[in-house]
């Protein structure tokens, strides 16, 4: 009796990283005036690599 199992052909590695960074800047009861702010920046990682 033959084994007909398959091997694990996978040899690629995979990275997902995702973010999200929010940065706020608030001036109250500042003399010199300003405006407050708010700012965000989204970031990934997405990467796929090969080893056998």
């Amino acid at each position: 009796m033959k084994d007909y199992t398959l091997k694990d052909t996978t040899y690629w590695v995979q990275k997902k990283i995702v973010g999200l960074d929010i940065t706020q800047i608030a001036f109250l009861k500042w003399n010199a005036g300003g405006n407050s702010s708010i700012s965000g920046l989204f970031k990934g990682d997405f990467s796929r690599k090969y080893t056998k």
